[in-house]
């Protein structure tokens, strides 16, 4: 054992005192000439610097102990590429920025088609509202139609009544006329006892004329005057249409 820093002559490479064995190829001091070398005062302890060598084929056998020994770098990775520009420029393409307003509008207006859409839609799959039932319109009595020009064969019955003593019935042709028509209760049917007059609608009811006589219907109640004077006023109990 060495008690001083010595040289290997086998790989050139500088060893610490006592080191039994050359730190690079593993050989005891002067395997290779016979005599060991020390190293000198000056440069004791001298760490070895690491040469760069291409190819360990190359290398001495200094080198290639000082290859074994050195770890290798880590490789580097590769810079990612740089996002694809328009074709034929290489430059990147940069992100089109769209103004707040336009973006708020389109989005307003995106909103006002599909209101429209559904608007649409709803008013396609509602069903239509039934349209209101008419009534079905009544013939004109016989024993009042007869009466009536063409014998009220186009007549309808628009209001009955009856009081205590008499019965009224209302009836319109198809030309739009109305037609009065009174009668006593229980007696034959004369000029006495019966009358059929033109007509005309109220906002109360209808009333007809026979010369300076005046008929009228008026809500639930029969006047008969003659010059403003009331001659006759019966109640009146509806009894259709």
């Amino acid at each position: 054992m060495t008690t001083a820093a010595w040289v290997c002559d086998s790989c050139e490479t500088n060893n610490l005192p006592g080191a039994e064995v050359c730190r690079a190829c593993r050989q005891p001091p002067g395997s290779a000439t016979g005599e060991v070398r020390t190293v000198p005062a000056a440069v004791a302890p001298r760490r070895q610097q690491t040469r760069h060598v291409t190819s360990p084929l190359a290398a001495s056998p200094r080198d290639r102990a000082t290859l074994a020994l050195t770890p290798p770098a880590p490789a580097r990775p590769a810079p990612p590429p740089p996002p694809a520009g328009p074709a034929g420029t290489g430059v990147p393409r940069r992100p089109r920025r769209i103004p707040v307003a336009a973006a708020v509008a389109t989005g307003i207006g995106g909103l006002l088609i599909w209101f429209v859409i559904l608007g649409a839609l709803g008013q396609s799959t509602d069903p239509a509202p039934p349209a209101p039932a008419q009534q079905a319109e009544t013939a004109c009595p016989p024993a009042v139609a007869t009466w009536l020009p063409a014998d009220g064969s186009d007549a309808v019955l628009v209001a009955a009544y009856t009081t205590d003593e008499h019965q009224i019935v209302v009836c319109r042709t198809a030309g739009g006329q109305h037609y009065y028509d009174g009668r006593k209760k229980g007696k034959p049917v004369n000029s006495e006892t019966h009358i059929s007059l033109e007509a005309s609608q109220t906002a109360n009811g209808f009333v007809a004329y026979n010369k300076s006589y005046r008929y009228e219907i008026s809500g639930s109640e029969l006047r008969l005057t003659r010059n403003n004077e009331v001659l006759l006023r019966e109640t009146l109990q509806r009894t259709g249409p």
